[in-house]
């Protein structure tokens, strides 16, 4: 998995998305459903965001996560049983515990 930013090459309806973060697998695919996260949220959500440090933050957070979940062999899907966190809770417990953030 890696994250990269776009180039100003990445265009849509005539306007250039330089900056914007792609969550790439290992097979260079976008990772779903992180990408059309990002796309709706930085792009087609109402409140758009414009600023291209929120974008990295956003592609770093999205990356981050899921690589989490990749590398733990966590699905992310899955629902949250009683005693077991979810894939969030887990990432959150090892985000907070191990790396301090």
């Amino acid at each position: 998995m890696r994250l990269v930013f776009a180039t100003e090459d990445l265009a849509y309806s005539g306007k250039s998305y330089a900056g914007f973060p792609l969550v790439l697998g290992d097979d260079l695919q976008p990772v779903e459903p992180a990408q059309t996260f990002l796309w709706w949220r930085l792009v087609e959500n109402p409140y758009e965001i414009r600023s291209r440090d929120t974008w990295k933050q956003y592609g770093y957070t999205m990356y981050d996560f899921f690589g989490f979940c990749c590398s733990n062999t966590i699905d992310w899907r899955a629902e949250s049983m009683r005693g077991i966190p979810n894939a969030v809770m887990q990432y959150r417990d090892w985000a907070k515990g191990d790396v301090g953030l």
